[in-house]
């Protein structure tokens, strides 16, 4: 595809899945697509909501997900909230590389983005899913003019 030629692009639960190097360069291929002024928005899994809850013993956070649907290996009478914060990390070994706002914010703005920040659900934008909204986080950069 042409350099600048496109004027957002969205990705979401997505780059967990890739190594850090193809990650980072697939980061830096839509950094030399996008149009200056153009939006990149990532949804990521918020693996910080999810060890706060974790360790404040909040059950009712990780209430969306079933564990008997998603761990069925887990024995019955051994489940505890661990078993549902390894499904959220490791989700059966295809999730890769972990990151969280800070790490994705400073990866964007090395390769060149400016206005880099954490961002909330945006419905024009995002799947109006319960899951991805209560288990994401979000981040928006744009191409500068350079």
């Amino acid at each position: 595809m042409p350099d600048n030629c496109c004027e957002i692009i969205y990705s979401s639960h997505f780059f967990e899945h890739l190594d850090y190097g193809r990650g980072v360069r697939l980061m830096r291929e839509c950094h030399r697509l996008l149009r200056p002024g153009g939006i990149f928005r990532a949804a990521l899994p918020n693996l910080a909501a999810m060890f706060r809850a974790y360790l404040d013993g909040d059950v009712r956070y990780f209430d969306a997900l079933p564990l008997a649907d998603l761990r069925p290996d887990v024995e019955p009478g051994t489940e505890s909230l661990i078993d549902l914060v390894n499904y959220g990390v490791y989700q059966y070994g295809e999730h890769v590389c972990l990151y969280d706002e800070e790490k994705l914010c400073r990866i964007l703005e090395r390769i060149g983005f400016i206005r880099v920040r954490a961002s909330g659900f945006r419905a024009d934008l995002d799947p109006d899913n319960e899951l991805r909204r209560r288990y994401s986080f979000y981040v928006e950069a744009v191409k500068g003019n350079a």
